[in-house]
């Protein structure tokens, strides 16, 4: 299950996410942070997939969040959300590479495509990852294979006659 770590110092807006969240039946665990500063503790001490955050808070806003937590969490997506329409602050969000900037209130339609957008890249990336898994534990037991032959042959006296029938002098 994806994590899902939600930030506003306002509680209602935590708290309509969290019910569009639901409404939606996303299969997501919900973390609630009330400034950037608190979130930033959280992603520093645990994982985290998604993170959602308001534009202006106290003490750390969205966007010097958003740039903190990508230095913790590289792989992090963020969804930054805000009443503040300017130009600035999106280019600002695309710079971070936030996956998106809605305006306030929510459109439900475009809270739920940026969601299920978001879910379907990180279950693809974990898919890429078990795949990588499995190919380099393959791998791994190929080279085991290769080096317990090789010294079962040599042990036998066969990989001995083998480099000395083609001239190498051990």
């Amino acid at each position: 299950m994806h994590t899902i770590l939600i930030v506003d110092d306002e509680p209602i807006e935590r708290n309509g996410i969290k019910s569009l969240i639901r409404r939606f039946q996303y299969a997501l665990t919900i973390i609630e942070a009330d400034n950037g500063e608190h979130a930033l503790d959280i992603i520093k001490r645990r994982p985290i997939d998604i993170l959602f955050t308001d534009f202006k808070m106290p003490f750390m806003g969205g966007l010097e969040l958003a740039e903190q937590a990508k230095i913790v969490n590289p792989a992090l997506e963020i969804v930054i959300y805000s009443a503040y329409g300017e130009f600035d602050y999106a280019r600002k969000a695309i710079e971070l590479r936030a996956v998106n900037y809605l305006l306030k209130p929510i459109v439900i339609d475009h809270f739920s495509s940026t969601m299920s957008d978001i879910i379907d890249l990180l279950t693809s990336r974990e898919a890429e990852q078990e795949q990588l898994e499995k190919m380099l534990e393959g791998y791994k037991i190929g080279v085991a294979h290769v080096k317990e032959k090789m010294l079962l042959d040599l042990l036998s006296g066969s990989l001995w006659e083998q480099h000395t029938d083609n001239g190498i002098d051990w």
